[in-house]
């Protein structure tokens, strides 16, 4: 990373045919640390989400779990059961919201999900971006618009499914059943899911390239970073509920692992895609593309 675009890295050598004046461009590094080949790959992660929505209103909507449980979802295998729970949970909020029908109609919606492992802080806080159709297809591929969304009153679904799931998962034993039930006392409103804004197609690629600097930069840019003396790494990052600065001086050797452990494990896939986004759900996207 640190000879990211530099010769001393290689390079490749364009030559003119004509003049012969020669061109030397250094090859990048491509790591998942590096925030200018992490730039480029938002970029072009963002051109991808946008050509792949289809021409309806959608929603940016957060799942997040407590600060008791970030640990617990370290290991891969957990992570999984976050995407598979906020999937079915989205499903039911959108079809339960429909006020057309008195009873629920099964829809089939678009839902592309990125998973976020760490805070502003660096430490771990695992939660679920997703951009997801305000509606669904019908049985007879007819769309269904879904005007409103009820947030608050789906938290306690989020909260059974994950922790139901997360059961399954972990070992069989009283204190898995005992930190499982604890999770449902200590929160009796349910796990947080936020509802952010409602956005057309043509603000598509912003609100992916605002996602994507999640999924594709390193957990903290280079213009946070205030100093660095040999031993001690300083930087800055801003309090969600305060909204001050605050300055952090960590040891090298800690800011290096924290920056590690936010890089997926290989093969593990970070961005998932569910229903009319799916492979299998491509004949929906026909004439709404």
């Amino acid at each position: 990373m640190r000879f990211c675009r530099k010769p001393q890295n290689g390079y490749k050598v364009y030559k003119c045919p004509k003049c012969e004046t020669k061109k030397y461009v250094s090859f990048t590094c491509k790591t998942r640390l590096c925030t200018s080949c992490g730039t480029k790959s938002a970029n072009e992660f963002a051109d991808k989400i946008y050509h792949r929505l289809l021409r309806v209103p959608h929603r940016h909507v957060v799942f997040t779990i407590p600060d008791r449980l970030r640990e617990t979802f370290k290991i891969s295998d957990h992570q999984k059961i976050l995407f598979e729970a906020a999937k079915v949970t989205m499903g039911d909020m959108i079809q339960f919201s429909n006020k057309k029908s008195k009873r629920k109609i099964k829809l089939k919606i678009g839902m592309i999900q990125f998973l976020q492992t760490f805070g502003a802080d660096m430490k771990y806080n695992h939660h679920i971006h997703s951009i997801v159709t305000e509606g669904g297809f019908d049985r007879n591929g007819n769309w269904i618009h879904v005007h409103f969304i009820h947030y608050k009153g789906w938290r306690k679904k989020w909260q059974y499914e994950l922790l139901t799931r997360l059961k399954k998962e972990m070992p069989r034993c009283k204190e898995t059943n005992k930190f499982i039930d604890l999770q449902f006392k200590k929160y009796p409103n349910g796990f947080v899911i936020y509802g952010k804004r409602r956005f057309e197609k043509r603000d598509g690629w912003n609100m992916a390239r605002y996602i994507g600097r999640y999924v594709k930069h390193p957990p903290i840019a280079e213009s946070r970073i205030k100093a660095y003396d040999g031993k001690h790494v300083i930087f800055w990052y801003k309090d969600t509920e305060t909204k001050r600065k605050i300055t952090v001086t960590m040891d090298k050797i800690e800011f290096v692992r924290l920056l590690l452990s936010h890089i997926p494990v290989k093969y593990f896939r970070t961005v998932r895609y569910y229903g009319v986004y799916s492979r299998r759900g491509y004949k929906h996207r026909n004439g709404c593309t």
